[in-house]
């Protein structure tokens, strides 16, 4: 989408954002595998943990996940504000 505002002009994309219903999904790979099928060739699998359920872990059982945990920087957010000018 574009608006035109004089001189501006600011355009608008919004990205597809498809989410699956974990539930259904389960009982889909349920079925697959009891048809002697492997589920890996429909769907992508993914093990994951919450980061803070992974913080109120006993240090000994943390310790046993951290080398399969890796850490990336998350998405940066930017704010724009008017300083007073005194």
């Amino acid at each position: 989408m574009h608006l035109n505002d004089g001189p501006l002009r600011v355009t608008v994309d919004v990205p597809k954002r498809v989410s699956w219903d974990q539930v259904q999904l389960a009982a889909i790979a349920r079925r697959i595998a009891a048809a002697g099928e492997r589920v890996e060739d429909y769907l992508d699998v993914e093990y994951s943990v919450s980061e803070s359920r992974f913080n109120h872990w006993p240090a000994a059982l943390r310790a046993q996940f951290e080398p399969a945990r890796t850490v990336k920087p998350g998405k940066p957010t930017f704010r724009l504000t008017l300083t007073s000018e005194d």
